[in-house]
């Protein structure tokens, strides 16, 4: 005697429907496997908005798709890590993300180690220039702008200047993937606390300031010395645009803070020596080690300090409700020259110069971390 078919529940229906999204998404990041998928749960994921029933349900459809049989053990095990509860799918496919953000970028090792040591390249002209930059600032031979942007001019105008752009776009762009790939895969092993996100998302920004220089590079490059007024205009319409938001006087004020936390903890780690920390000078005679802990010290400390400054505009400018108060580091080396004369202002151009000489030391002995 035929038993009747028992008509599936909503409940049912709805975990087919999940698994079926679930199974798919999870095929698109590269896992197509039921062991993939295990061993993704076994990594951290917790489940907690999925029953056990959909955990088998995705795995026989993965089981299905990879053209093999169900596996009943590798079901138990799914059953007994998921206990009566349930998980958060989300975080198994970020976890798997991340997972495929680490075997492409195992792939792709030797090209971004050789991008991110081109991106310290890119960094050491451009600090290089904007020190020069400063110091006719502080000489009185011009109003140059001694930031990124007027960097980017000045070579422009230079007979070797597109190459010395393109070198810096590529530079910027590959320094953006290392930072990004670091950020996401903690390849840098910050830590999983507070100061480890800190640090991640703190990679994370670079990456965007990698890809805005990159971009300013090729625009650079494709005006080909045109001048460049609008630096301290796009400060300034920035700064405006961010305090017409709902709080944004608040958010200014953090923006500012933050800032100028980070100036600190770089002359912390000038002070310290800890800017060499990531540096193997293990191959440099105890007289280069020293030079080049000076250099970084010495670039770190000047770094800082138009940091510094640069953070307090942005926090006068909240504190003032006035966004014409922020600035960039231009106006932040005008500054020095204004406030504490033209001589302070040499010793910052020369820091500025020993930064971009530090930036060629990293670009040949940074370990460059990856996954």
């Amino acid at each position: 005697m035929m038993s009747a078919a028992v008509a599936p529940t909503n409940g049912d229906v709805e975990i087919h429907a999940r698994a079926s999204r679930a199974s798919h998404r999870l095929r698109k990041i590269g896992i197509s496997s039921p062991e993939m998928f295990s061993a993704t749960a076994t990594r951290g994921a917790d489940y907690d908005n999925a029953s056990a029933d959909e955990f088998v349900t995705v795995h026989d459809r993965l089981c299905v798709g990879s053209g093999i049989p169900r596996q009943s053990h590798s079901i138990t095990a799914g059953r007994k890590r998921m206990g009566d509860a349930s998980g958060n799918w989300r975080s198994g496919v970020a976890a798997a993300a991340v997972d495929h953000v680490k075997r492409s970028a195992g792939a792709a090792r030797p090209w971004l180690e050789r991008l991110a040591r081109v991106g310290f390249v890119s960094q050491a002209v451009v600090y290089l220039v904007i020190g020069s930059l400063a110091m006719r600032v502080a000489r009185g031979a011009g109003r140059a702008n001694a930031d990124s942007s007027g960097a980017l001019t000045a070579l422009a105008t230079q007979q070797f200047g597109a190459a010395a752009l393109l070198i810096v776009a590529i530079g910027s762009f590959g320094s953006a993937a290392w930072h990004l790939v670091a950020a996401i895969t903690n390849a840098g092993r910050e830590g999983k606390g507070a100061w480890g996100i800190i640090s991640r998302v703190g990679r994370g920004v670079s990456a965007v300031m990698y890809v805005l220089l990159g971009i300013a590079a090729i625009r650079t490059l494709a005006r080909r010395g045109a001048p460049v007024h609008a630096r301290g205009d796009a400060v300034r319409n920035a700064a405006s645009s961010v305090m017409h938001l709902p709080a944004g006087r608040a958010l200014m004020g953090i923006i500012g803070a933050i800032v100028i936390a980070v100036a600190c903890y770089e002359l912390y780690a000038a002070y310290h020596a800890k800017v060499v920390d990531r540096l193997d000078l293990s191959t440099l005679s105890p007289r280069a080690r020293a030079v080049v802990t000076h250099c970084g010290r010495a670039g770190t400390v000047a770094h800082a300090v138009v940091l510094a400054l640069v953070g307090w505009f942005a926090l006068h400018a909240a504190l003032t409700d006035d966004a014409r108060r922020a600035a960039g580091p231009a106006a932040a080396v005008r500054s020095i020259a204004t406030l504490e004369g033209s001589r302070a202002l040499v010793v910052v151009a020369i820091g500025l110069i020993a930064h971009g000489l530090f930036q060629l030391a990293q670009a040949k002995y940074r370990r460059v971390e990856l996954p």
